[in-house]
């Protein structure tokens, strides 16, 4: 075997280098963050009761500057009282924390921080300018009423639900006009609940947009208790085939062919029943463009809801339609007989609806109870 070069054989006698010590880093021991106290959850009355204080100021914030704007009062009057509202709810708004709500709330405040008026109200302004400012102030104080309601008002709608009893109307916009005061920022909310009934279905609560009324229905067992109220229907309406068939056995009815006062009966109740769903009708177009929503599924919740409108309804048609056979007891049945049941049926359950105004008063009066027990 031959010799390696003298170049290489000179490389392999070279002993091996040291090897270089070895360098380690120690780092600086690690500082553990500040904990933070826990965000309070959405929803819960914690947060609920820190946004009316949001809205509160900002509605009031909100009538001081539409005083200022009409030239009820002047500015430098109120002028004090805009800079300590503008700290307190820079106080009040700092630590929320949530979604896009919250979010919206913390950016309109932003942009009125840039408003030179909240800033500093106690410059001096030329007219044009103080109103300019001041229209952009009302505006953005009305969103951030807006945003909170659209956290409180629901939250709070289920306490007034859980204090009231199955068959309850809640006016909504009577009830929540001094938290949220724009009826059209209202009937938003009002229309949101409505997109989305199962928020409210464990207070048991099913929105009317169309009438602003929210009603209260037996959510317990709710299967047995709702579909009770179709048999309470059912029954209220066979008692009036008894009632038919035990005055036919008294004159002057007992002339009259039995079948054909049951017939007049049911002539009725067909014309309550057809008036009923054209009025549906007439409130599911005043939704405008919104597709009708009219879920089968729900009926018994509706029938529960107003369990005791439907039965004042059966038993008003039932005093009507013995009115019309005793009108015309004396003389032979028309032919004609059927259908003018069937009208008095319909034109009934219109004087129904003159009945049913009183609705509003009676719920405002469950408002007033409600108040006394929230202390409001």
């Amino acid at each position: 075997m031959a010799a390696p070069p003298p170049r290489v054989e000179a490389f392999l006698a070279t002993p091996d280098p040291e090897p270089s010590p070895r360098v380690t880093w120690n780092a600086p021991p690690r500082t553990p963050a500040p904990r933070r106290a826990a965000p309070t959850p959405p929803g819960t009355p914690g947060e609920v009761d820190h946004l009316r204080l949001v809205s509160a100021e900002a509605c009031d914030l909100r009538s001081v500057l539409r005083a200022i704007r009409s030239g009820d009062a002047p500015m430098s009057a109120y002028a004090d009282y805009i800079d300590r509202t503008r700290g307190q709810m820079e106080d009040l708004i700092a630590p929320l924390v949530g979604d896009d709500a919250i979010r919206h709330i913390q950016n309109t405040w932003e942009q009125m921080q840039a408003n030179r008026l909240l800033r500093d109200p106690h410059a001096e302004y030329d007219a044009q300018e103080q109103l300019q400012l001041l229209g952009l102030l009302d505006a953005q104080c009305r969103q951030i009423v807006y945003w909170t309601g659209l956290r409180t008002v629901p939250e709070r709608l289920k306490d007034w639900l859980e204090l009231s009893e199955p068959g309850y109307a809640i006016p909504f916009h009577a009830v929540f006009e001094d938290e949220v005061p724009d009826a059209d920022d209202r009937q938003k909310i009002l229309d949101q609940l409505a997109w989305s009934p199962s928020f409210l279905k464990a207070a048991g609560g099913i929105v009317d947009p169309v009438s602003g009324l929210v009603y209260r229905y037996d959510s317990r067992k709710s299967g047995l208790r709702q579909g009770f109220s179709l048999v309470y229907v059912l029954g209220m309406i066979a008692l009036g085939v008894a009632v038919v068939w035990g005055l036919q056995q008294l004159p002057p009815l007992d002339a009259r062919p039995l079948a054909d006062l049951e017939i007049g009966w049911m002539a009725v109740l067909a014309g309550v029943v057809v008036h009923g769903v054209i009025a549906m009708a007439k409130g599911l177009r005043s939704q405008g463009a919104l597709p009708p929503g009219l879920p089968i599924n729900r009926f018994l919740i509706l029938l529960n809801a107003r369990l005791g409108f439907v039965l004042f309804r059966v038993v008003v048609a039932l005093i009507g339609y013995l009115g019309l056979v005793y009108a015309v007891s004396g003389s032979p049945l028309a032919t004609g007989f059927v259908f003018n049941a069937f009208l008095v049926g319909y034109s009934l359950d219109s004087m129904v609806e003159l009945f049913g105004t009183t609705l509003d008063q009676r719920s405002a009066a469950q408002l007033a109870n409600l108040r006394k027990q929230f202390g409001t």
